[in-house]
């Protein structure tokens, strides 16, 4: 049976609500049944709190202390005292905090040695172990390190989403490429492996991976067209410097900028007018494809490289 301690401030003699509200202090304001009852509460004193509103039950077994506003991390670490020790925000929720894959609608995601059911709102995902160089603390979470992150990313993202987490996660100082080398070592047998190991070789090739849904969209609609795989956000020479293209064929001297709303704006139209200038000096020919009309974009791409292609 799992065993939950009390933190020292709460040990001298108090008024049990003051002791309560002490100890989620420490716990980003929730508290574990199990502690209600070390405190000396009884099922009856949790359910009058319960009704009074001083107690709000968020998961099996654990209760905010007197509110209900909670945000995405303390939802988080509702779930990770609920399952107890052993328990680690990991994958996509992780890359959603850290910033190195902030998609779509967040989601409570942990990795557990635990096996759990029951949550709310939460993917638990049970592994045997977990070696503690894999194991760190984000934000005051308990989290799996950035390494292991990646990893778990490979099972349920594209080869060019994991390199974009790897890009950012090094952009941002949260990875060490001989980190997740070494972490990759370790799972050779994992179901993401060759997916990783293409996103490792995009990293090193200069990609920055697809950056949004909408070049997910593109990049898949291209390559059912059967073209060859474009190099996906890497740096190209322009006249005076480099940018960076969202999809490129090189050998065809050919560029593509997928480009959302913001590029209706007069001064990002400017931006993108010079930009187009330098790349066209250099040779390469520029094609824009409104995400509004990606579908017809991206049939227009497929039959441009044909013809350049023949």
């Amino acid at each position: 049976m799992t065993t939950y301690s009390i933190p020292p401030a709460a040990v001298p003699v108090a008024p049990i609500d003051v002791q309560i509200a002490e100890i989620a202090s420490c716990q980003h304001g929730f508290i574990h049944l199990h502690q209600l009852h070390a405190l000396g509460l009884t099922t009856s004193g949790v359910m009058k709190r319960l009704r009074s509103g001083r107690l709000h039950r968020v998961q099996p077994r654990v209760y905010a202390v007197g509110h209900t506003a909670l945000s995405f991390e303390a939802t988080i670490a509702a779930v990770l005292l609920s399952i107890g020790p052993g328990t680690f925000v990991s994958g996509r929720c992780l890359a959603f905090l850290n910033g190195s894959f902030p998609r779509g609608r967040p989601f409570v995601e942990v990795t557990s040695t635990r096996r759990h059911r029951g949550l709310q709102d939460a993917t638990v995902r049970f592994t045997r172990s977990l070696p503690a160089k894999e194991c760190t603390t984000f934000r005051g979470l308990a989290s799996t390190t950035t390494p292991r992150m990646i990893v778990d990313l490979a099972e349920h993202l594209t080869a060019h989403q994991v390199a974009h987490a790897i890009h950012e996660a090094r952009r941002r100082g949260q990875l060490r490429y001989p980190s997740l080398e070494a972490a990759a070592r370790r799972h050779v047998h994992r179901r993401g492996y060759g997916t990783l190991i293409e996103a490792m070789r995009l990293h090193r090739s200069g990609s920055a991976g697809t950056r949004s849904f909408a070049e997910d969209d593109f990049l898949r609609m291209v390559l059912a067209g059967d073209v060859a795989m474009p190099m996906v956000n890497v740096h190209v020479q322009g006249r005076r410097r480099k940018f960076e293209v969202d999809f490129s064929w090189p050998e065809l001297m050919l560029c593509v900028e997928v480009d959302g709303p913001e590029h209706d704006l007069p001064a990002q139209q400017a931006k993108d007018a010079e930009r187009d200038r330098q790349l066209a000096a250099c040779g390469f020919e520029v094609i824009r494809v409104p995400v509004a009309v990606l579908a017809a974009g991206a049939d227009k791409v497929i039959d441009r490289i044909a013809q350049l292609s023949a």
